[in-house]
Protein backbone atom coordinates (compact mmCIF):
# COMPACT_ATOMS: atom_id res chain seq x y z
CA UNK A 1 0.00 0.00 0.00
CA UNK A 2 2.58 2.32 1.29
CA UNK A 3 4.42 2.06 -2.19
CA UNK A 4 1.29 2.50 -4.44
CA UNK A 5 0.92 5.72 -2.49
CA UNK A 6 4.12 6.99 -3.05
CA UNK A 7 5.13 6.08 -6.53
CA UNK A 8 2.24 5.11 -8.00
CA UNK A 9 -0.76 6.41 -6.79
CA UNK A 10 -2.75 6.33 -9.85
CA UNK A 11 -3.37 2.74 -9.05
CA UNK A 12 -4.80 3.25 -5.66
CA UNK A 13 -7.97 2.66 -6.81
CA UNK A 14 -7.14 -0.85 -8.45
CA UNK A 15 -5.95 -1.47 -5.10
CA UNK A 16 -8.96 0.04 -3.09
CA UNK A 17 -10.95 -2.29 -4.84
CA UNK A 18 -9.11 -5.14 -5.06
CA UNK A 19 -10.38 -8.42 -3.26
CA UNK A 20 -6.76 -8.95 -2.18
CA UNK A 21 -7.25 -5.20 0.27
CA UNK A 22 -7.71 -5.96 4.06
CA UNK A 23 -8.18 -3.74 6.94
CA UNK A 24 -4.46 -4.87 7.76
CA UNK A 25 -3.28 -4.19 4.45
CA UNK A 26 -4.97 -0.57 4.83
CA UNK A 27 -3.69 0.23 7.96
CA UNK A 28 -0.06 -0.78 8.17
CA UNK A 29 2.82 1.18 8.96
CA UNK A 30 5.97 1.56 7.95
CA UNK A 31 9.11 1.38 10.01
CA UNK A 32 8.67 4.97 10.93
CA UNK A 33 4.74 4.48 11.57
CA UNK A 34 3.81 6.31 8.63
CA UNK A 35 0.68 5.21 7.00
CA UNK A 36 -1.11 5.27 3.48
CA UNK A 37 -2.27 8.13 4.38
CA UNK A 38 0.92 10.03 5.18
CA UNK A 39 2.53 9.17 1.89
CA UNK A 40 -0.69 10.40 -0.27
CA UNK A 41 -0.57 13.64 2.02
CA UNK A 42 3.13 14.41 1.88
CA UNK A 43 3.42 13.07 -2.16
CA UNK A 44 0.17 12.99 -4.36
CA UNK A 45 -2.71 14.75 -2.26
CA UNK A 46 -4.68 14.81 -5.45
CA UNK A 47 -5.17 11.35 -4.55
CA UNK A 48 -6.69 12.48 -0.82
CA UNK A 49 -10.36 11.77 -1.59
CA UNK A 50 -9.74 8.25 -2.65
CA UNK A 51 -8.35 7.52 0.96
CA UNK A 52 -10.57 9.40 2.85
CA UNK A 53 -13.84 7.97 0.44
CA UNK A 54 -12.53 4.11 1.14
CA UNK A 55 -14.25 2.17 3.31
CA UNK A 56 -11.25 0.89 5.12
CA UNK A 57 -10.57 4.62 6.55
CA UNK A 58 -10.42 4.72 10.26
CA UNK A 59 -10.36 7.44 12.64
CA UNK A 60 -7.33 5.50 14.31
CA UNK A 61 -5.49 5.92 11.06
CA UNK A 62 -6.54 9.35 10.52
CA UNK A 63 -4.81 10.66 13.78
CA UNK A 64 -2.15 8.30 13.62
CA UNK A 65 1.77 9.93 14.41
CA UNK A 66 4.66 9.18 13.15
CA UNK A 67 7.36 7.87 14.48
CA UNK A 68 10.14 10.32 13.06
CA UNK A 69 8.45 13.54 13.90
CA UNK A 70 5.32 12.81 15.53
CA UNK A 71 3.68 14.26 12.65
CA UNK A 72 0.22 13.71 11.82
CA UNK A 73 -1.63 13.97 7.93
CA UNK A 74 -2.99 17.50 9.03
CA UNK A 75 0.51 18.64 9.92
CA UNK A 76 1.72 17.64 6.84
CA UNK A 77 -0.95 19.22 4.51
CA UNK A 78 -0.12 22.23 6.36
CA UNK A 79 3.38 22.52 5.68
CA UNK A 80 3.41 20.72 1.94
CA UNK A 81 -0.03 20.91 0.45
CA UNK A 82 -2.26 23.40 2.16
CA UNK A 83 -4.47 23.36 -0.95
CA UNK A 84 -5.98 20.21 0.27
CA UNK A 85 -6.45 21.21 3.95
CA UNK A 86 -10.61 21.44 3.35
CA UNK A 87 -10.67 17.51 2.53
CA UNK A 88 -8.73 16.75 5.81
CA UNK A 89 -10.96 19.35 7.87
CA UNK A 90 -14.64 18.47 6.44
CA UNK A 91 -13.95 14.62 6.66
CA UNK A 92 -15.70 12.82 8.82
CA UNK A 93 -12.49 11.81 10.72
CA UNK A 94 -11.78 14.94 11.52
CA UNK A 95 -11.31 15.83 15.29
CA UNK A 96 -10.70 18.68 17.84
CA UNK A 97 -7.95 16.33 19.29
CA UNK A 98 -6.01 15.51 15.85
CA UNK A 99 -6.25 19.68 15.48
CA UNK A 100 -4.42 20.61 18.43
CA UNK A 101 -2.12 17.66 18.38
CA UNK A 102 1.54 18.68 18.72
CA UNK A 103 4.29 16.93 16.73
CA UNK A 104 7.89 16.82 18.54
CA UNK A 105 8.66 20.03 18.55
CA UNK A 106 4.97 21.29 20.14
CA UNK A 107 3.98 22.51 16.88
CA UNK A 108 0.71 22.15 15.93
CA UNK A 109 -1.10 22.69 12.22
CA UNK A 110 -1.52 26.40 13.04
CA UNK A 111 2.59 26.50 13.26
CA UNK A 112 2.79 24.90 9.88
CA UNK A 113 0.46 27.33 8.06
CA UNK A 114 2.09 30.56 9.85
CA UNK A 115 5.63 29.26 9.14
CA UNK A 116 5.44 27.63 5.98
CA UNK A 117 1.96 28.64 4.12
CA UNK A 118 0.62 31.48 5.83
CA UNK A 119 -1.32 32.42 2.66
CA UNK A 120 -3.82 29.52 3.99
CA UNK A 121 -4.29 30.76 8.00
CA UNK A 122 -7.50 32.19 6.95
CA UNK A 123 -9.05 28.56 6.18
CA UNK A 124 -7.31 27.09 9.10
CA UNK A 125 -8.89 30.24 11.72
CA UNK A 126 -12.54 29.99 9.72
CA UNK A 127 -12.43 26.19 10.24
CA UNK A 128 -15.09 25.05 12.99
CA UNK A 129 -12.38 23.69 15.32
CA UNK A 130 -10.38 27.09 15.70
CA UNK A 131 -12.07 27.71 18.70
CA UNK A 132 -9.71 28.82 20.97
CA UNK A 133 -5.85 30.25 20.55
CA UNK A 134 -3.98 29.18 23.44
CA UNK A 135 -5.83 25.60 23.00
CA UNK A 136 -3.86 24.96 19.48
CA UNK A 137 0.00 27.15 20.54
CA UNK A 138 2.18 25.45 23.03
CA UNK A 139 3.02 29.78 24.30
CA UNK A 140 6.62 28.43 25.06
CA UNK A 141 7.29 27.43 21.89
CA UNK A 142 5.04 30.15 20.07
CA UNK A 143 7.83 32.29 17.78
CA UNK A 144 6.79 35.71 15.96
CA UNK A 145 5.08 34.63 12.38
CA UNK A 146 4.43 37.04 9.28
CA UNK A 147 0.74 37.00 9.74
Amino acid sequence: MHLICKYHPQNLNLLLDSPFMTQELFNKQDKYDMTCLHFICKYHPKYLNDLLNSPFMNRKLFNKQDYIDDLTCLHIICKNHPGYLSELLNSQYMTQELFNKQDDNNWTCFHYICEYQPEYLNELINCKYFNNLHNILNINTLAIYRI
